[in-house]
């Protein structure tokens, strides 16, 4: 949220990844949960509307991230700021 609107946060919301090429007997997706169709989820929002975290090495380059909002809000939610970085900077 943010001192304006401090109710318009993700709830429910899940940050999710797929990777580049992981093999299928790959430990990882025994490690994540995974969707359907193919993506990791690596984290989510919590109750002030932040999510960190980090993708483990094992799961090597990632192809897309998708944030998944999982139920209705009354109120609307508006992504401001994402950083990413890769395994140098960290």
């Amino acid at each position: 949220g943010n001192t304006e609107h401090p109710s318009d946060r993700f709830y429910n919301t899940t940050v999710e990844v797929l990777p580049e090429s992981l093999p299928e007997n790959s430990p990882i997706w025994s490690t994540f949960n995974s969707t359907a169709d193919g993506f990791l989820i690596i984290g989510n929002f919590n109750a002030l509307g932040i999510a960190e975290g980090g993708v483990e090495p094992q799961i090597g380059a990632v192809k897309e991230i998708r944030l998944h909002v999982h139920s209705d809000s009354e109120n609307w939610a508006i992504l401001s700021e994402i950083m990413l970085q890769g395994n140098t900077n960290r």
